[in-house]
């Protein structure tokens, strides 16, 4: 008969501290990346030199912020903030001329209002009902009442109606500025312009000229499949008759468009008709046809996802950085071409990779050995090759969904999988959408290594002609 116990008191020790690759952490003048974190400590990489790591305890880093011998400066390596630093440096607002400082101001003072509603709990959806709110922020930060507005004619289109308004911006305008603002760790200096534009702007006021142009252009929705570049060359040929024509009749003559103007024209086009024209209607409906994102699947391990890519062993080796901690011997060892089969299981809940085989060849060990891989803790491997997290997911599938490969259809995999309760479904041949995770994952991966490949191959023809280099 089980027993009862109670359960100690729990007491509050330390607050855990979340940090990443993007953040900086700093001790005086000594500034660290995090680039390892488990359950208990953080390793720290110094930021010029990489080589010199330092461990602390959760409870030693949360300590040291809390005593103020260290501080954590969010996102300091993102993308958007060290765009910043590279455009302006360490330079501060102040720094600005005192118009770009004003202008600067106006939008962080919008900013702030906007947040002091949403904290007062008015809602304020980015959409035209924001419009009258901006206006009147406007008009605050700018020391105007109703009786001092001015009207400078400036216009903002609204839907359909476009109404004479003040100098605010609009919602969607705002939108930008607040994200970007955001993304740069709230640093005003990303409302400093870059440039003094905007520059004219040409309106073709030619409507024949526009029509010709976009006749024309439907020349790219061929069976012969033609590039833009051709299009508009043909463009130019019969533009060139078309004038002659029109100055023997006595009428003007057609504005010319540029590569540029087609080849916006073209991107205009329906997509599935763009295909249809080109590559038939059947493909076209192959193509766009509804492809299931989700199987419904409410846990991990109900339904994982097997398959297997073919690539060079030497390319996987040096893209995964392993190539540079090779010893001499191994290397001298290696064949100069050997294309390996890398095997692939991911669990369809969580578009989690559970295992990863590399064979010479493709074979029914290699889909065994996966499908182990996927039911055992992959923590050691994981550390063993510098991963920022651990590899720790491992579950036992219910069902393994994979295609008609020679590996797959073996007795002895099947057998084997079987016996500890794993059902085996074999998808039709030629219908990759009913795999839509596992062919997502190589249709990502896969182009990333091949085209450092000479022996790619590709879709078609055409995708070759376009993708590789013309020999000199």
């Amino acid at each position: 008969m089980p027993r009862s116990h109670p359960l100690p008191t729990r007491s509050h020790t330390h607050s855990l501290v979340s940090l990443g690759r993007t953040d900086r952490y700093r001790e005086g003048t000594r500034n660290y990346i995090p680039v390892f974190s488990d359950s208990l400590t953080y390793t720290f990489a110094h930021e010029e030199d990489l080589d010199r790591t330092m461990v602390l305890s959760r409870l030693e880093v949360w300590t040291r912020l809390r005593t103020g011998k260290a501080e954590v400066i969010y996102y300091y390596h993102s993308a958007p903030i060290q765009r910043t630093l590279a455009v302006h440096g360490d330079k501060t607002l102040n720094s600005f001329d005192p118009k770009v400082q004003h202008d600067a101001q106006l939008r962080v003072g919008l900013i702030d209002k906007y947040e002091a509603e949403y904290r007062n709990g008015t809602r304020l959806p980015f959409s035209e009902n924001l419009e009258p709110y901006l206006d009147t922020w406007w008009d605050q930060l700018h020391g105007l009442d109703d009786t001092k507005k001015k009207k400078n004619g400036r216009r903002r289109r609204t839907g359909q109606a476009i109404a004479e308004v003040s100098n605010a911006p609009s919602w969607k305008t705002f939108k930008r500025d607040y994200d970007k603002y955001l993304a740069s760790g709230r640093n005003p200096v990303v409302f400093v312009p870059l440039h003094h534009g905007p520059g004219s702007r040409t309106v073709i006021p030619c409507r024949a000229s526009e029509l010709f142009h976009q006749k024309m252009a439907r020349e790219y929705l061929s069976r012969l499949r033609p590039n833009p570049a051709q299009v508009h060359a043909g463009y130019l040929a019969e533009l060139d008759l078309e004038n002659d024509r029109r100055r023997a009749a006595g009428a003007d003559a057609l504005l010319q468009f540029s590569l540029t103007k087609t080849k916006n024209a073209i991107g205009r086009f329906d997509e599935f008709e763009v295909m249809a024209s080109r590559e038939g209607e059947e493909a076209a409906l192959k193509h766009f046809r509804d492809v299931k994102g989700s199987f419904d699947i409410e846990r991990p391990g109900a339904h994982i996802e097997i398959d297997e890519w073919k690539g060079d062993l030497i390319t996987l080796l040096v893209k995964t950085g392993v190539w540079a901690y090779l010893p001499d011997v191994f290397i001298e060892a290696l064949p100069k071409t050997l294309r390996v089969c890398v095997t692939v299981a991911i669990d369809v809940a969580t578009r989690y990779v559970l295992g990863i085989k590399i064979t010479p060849t493709a074979s029914a060990e290699a889909i065994a050995g996966v499908l182990r891989m996927a039911m055992v803790d992959k923590t050691d491997l994981s550390r063993m090759v510098g991963a920022e997290t651990d590899w720790s997911a491992c579950v036992k599938p219910d069902l393994a969904s994979m295609d008609n490969g020679a590996a797959q259809v073996s007795g002895h995999f099947i057998t084997g999988a079987q016996s500890i309760g794993v059902t085996i479904v074999r998808q039709p041949a030629g219908d990759p959408a009913r795999r839509p995770f596992i062919e997502r994952l190589f249709g990502i991966i896969g182009p990333l290594i091949t085209h450092f490949l000479d022996g790619r191959t590709f879709a078609s023809v055409h995708e070759r002609a376009t993708t590789m280099p013309r020999p000199t």
